[in-house]
């Protein structure tokens, strides 16, 4: 509905919590962060599958009416591999790509949550 649009952008940015980039020791992952960390409890963690985004693969998920009651409860952080976040460069002729090996070793990394 064209009239909710305004209203689903204004929720996002107002639980929009990071956006960065991380360096890890296979290379530079793109994170964006929704909700609070709340205690202890574990965030979802999302990694996209090949060609796809954050946006491209979990929106249609995130934004079902039923997964709200859970994304209320946790963080979500969406993990983008090097150059599939809007806007990303191009790769350049003849570069290599990491393999999926690669990418799944690049999640391990630390966030600290300020």
């Amino acid at each position: 509905i064209p009239e909710l649009q305004g209203v689903f952008k204004a929720l996002e940015r107002k639980m929009l919590l990071l956006v960065k980039n991380v360096e890890t020791l296979h290379g530079s992952v793109h994170v964006t962060m929704y909700g609070t960390p709340k205690g202890n409890r574990p965030a979802i963690l999302t990694y996209h599958d090949i060609g796809l985004n954050h946006k491209t693969c979990f929106n249609p998920l995130f934004n079902f009416e039923d997964m709200q009651e859970i994304t209320q409860h946790f963080a979500v952080c969406h993990v983008d591999a090097p150059g599939q976040q809007d806007g990303a460069a191009s790769f350049p002729t003849g570069a290599r790509y990491n393999s999926t090996s690669s990418w799944a070793r690049s999640l391990p990394f630390k966030m600290v949550w300020q």
